[in-house]
């Protein structure tokens, strides 16, 4: 089975590409915080990115997650 290269999208774009496209793969979130996020405030609106995936079985994916502040353009 192929798996999508899903890595540096957003939650959002990464379930829709999963949902619309690849309607038979079974996904979950894991969500990864750093050792320095974990006893900081994040900011109000993280962006969560995948950082990471891998496969756990023959048709499940799991994203790894984690939060990143968004920089006003």
């Amino acid at each position: 089975m192929i798996f999508p290269d899903l890595v540096g999208m957003t939650l959002k774009d990464a379930r829709q590409v999963l949902v619309e496209d690849f309607p038979e793969i079974q996904y979950k979130f894991q969500t990864y915080l750093s050792p320095k996020l974990r006893n900081r405030d994040l900011a109000s609106n993280p962006a969560y990115l995948v950082i990471r995936q891998k496969k756990i079985g023959e048709s499940i994916l799991e994203l790894i997650i984690s939060p990143f502040s968004m920089v006003n353009e």
